[in-house]
């Protein structure tokens, strides 16, 4: 499916969460297998999710009509996307209903990172869905801790020049 509700919630262990509709075939997929993926699509393949999210894997076959290819987990039995450059098995550790979505919570068991990502041949750029738009993440703002605790007005991360060190 394509879902734009997607977060990083703990580190250890590594879980994240989904915001799935309670009116979605997925959700009860999910709900029944007790495991599922979250790949990651780069800017190339942006209709190709969007796609995913309109249509119901109930009528048809989705990886085949968006012109994706599965590949086989390692540790789950939900199919990876080979076109994503980040593929994360998870699987389900609870789902807490809060309206009209369900939060599921997946402990992330396998990442996939394609290996030029690594490299730095090819460089991650994942796509955020923002206000029901998609942006690619790609600038480089600061490193998580830059403040060392300090109050902006301390750490020197709020002088615009300051920033701009930073990101070199």
């Amino acid at each position: 499916m394509g879902i734009g509700y997607v977060g990083f919630t703990c580190w250890q262990p590594p879980t994240i969460c989904l915001g799935i509709n309670t009116a979605r075939y997925s959700g009860e997929v999910i709900r029944q297998t007790r495991e599922f993926v979250v790949a990651l699509p780069g800017p190339d393949h942006v209709l190709n999710m969007d796609y995913c999210g309109f249509i119901s894997g109930v009528d048809c076959d989705k990886f085949q009509a968006a012109g994706f290819t599965p590949v086989p987990g390692e540790i789950v039995k939900a199919p990876l996307i080979r076109e994503c450059p980040v593929n994360l098995e998870c699987q389900l550790r609870e789902v807490i209903t809060v309206g009209s979505h369900d939060l599921f919570l997946g402990q992330v068991v396998k990442t996939h990172v394609d290996e030029q990502c690594l490299s730095g041949e090819e460089r991650l750029r994942p796509l955020v869905l923002v206000s029901r738009r998609y942006m690619a993440a790609t600038e480089f703002i600061c490193d998580f801790g830059a403040s060392a605790g300090n109050p902006p007005e301390l750490s020197g991360m709020h002088d615009d020049q300051a920033l701009v060190e930073q990101r070199r």
